[in-house]
């Protein structure tokens, strides 16, 4: 089935292009805020993969928002890339230069090293930007349809910020919604259709056409088949 290009403004841009153009503008501060809140788990994801130190990972993250915003990389992105590997690109080029600035307290052993870059895609990203992407239908499903949404994380055993919990059963879920059970089985499939549209949305602000479109969907959905088995089966 085609997928339909993304939405774009006035200028061409696709969305997510829109929102980094704002972090220049008039309302910055709030587009700020926004990027960094919709990307944090992504961001802070990477980093931790490759500083060895889990004490150290929010230092680096910590610096690593304020680098972005001092050295306007996001607003001097190639939009001709996909949104995903660019701002992984940006993480783990930082990632590299924060570590050979940090003093030699400790010795160097294999295992504090970091993990070196990865050409493409790695496993470990598409986890990391799945349960990212998963997180932001999630809420903007929550907006949308409440009830679907418990019943999604209930049913699937997804938390609130999208990783994983003990699923929960149908009567369970009929008992706490205040439902029936078949009411509930039709909020979940009411509620799949829905947030695959919303991780699609998601997708769509990040990619140049419909064929980078469809890619980054398949490595995405694929991703989260593993991660939350069901939740996308037939899709």
């Amino acid at each position: 089935m085609p997928v339909d290009p993304p939405p774009r403004d006035a200028s061409g841009s696709t969305t997510t292009w829109t929102l980094l153009d704002a972090l220049g503008g008039g309302d910055a501060d709030a587009a700020w805020r926004r990027f960094v809140e919709r990307y944090r788990p992504f961001v802070r994801g990477l980093l931790a993969r490759m500083v060895p130190r889990s004490d150290r990972v929010r230092a680096a993250e910590d610096e690593f928002w304020g680098y972005v915003f001092l050295s306007d990389a996001l607003r001097r992105a190639d939009r001709g890339r996909r949104f995903r590997p660019y701002l992984a690109g940006i993480v783990q080029n930082f990632a590299l230069a924060w570590l050979r600035r940090q003093p030699a307290t400790e010795p160097v052993t294999a295992s504090s090293m970091p993990a070196a870059p990865i050409p493409g895609a790695s496993q470990q990203e598409l986890a990391l930007w799945a349960r990212n992407v998963l997180a932001l239908a999630l809420a903007a499903l929550a907006r949308e349809l409440p009830a679907a949404a418990v019943a999604l994380r209930g049913f699937y055993g997804l938390a609130e910020a999208g990783e994983a919990r003990a699923p929960g059963a149908v009567s369970e879920l009929a008992a706490a919604l205040q439902t029936s059970v078949a009411n509930v089985y039709q909020l979940l499939s009411r509620g799949r259709r829905r947030l695959r549209a919303l991780v699609e949305e998601e997708l769509l602000a990040g990619c140049a056409d419909a064929t980078e479109l469809a890619d980054e969907l398949g490595l995405l959905l694929a991703s989260l088949r593993e991660q939350t088995p069901g939740l996308f089966e037939g899709d």
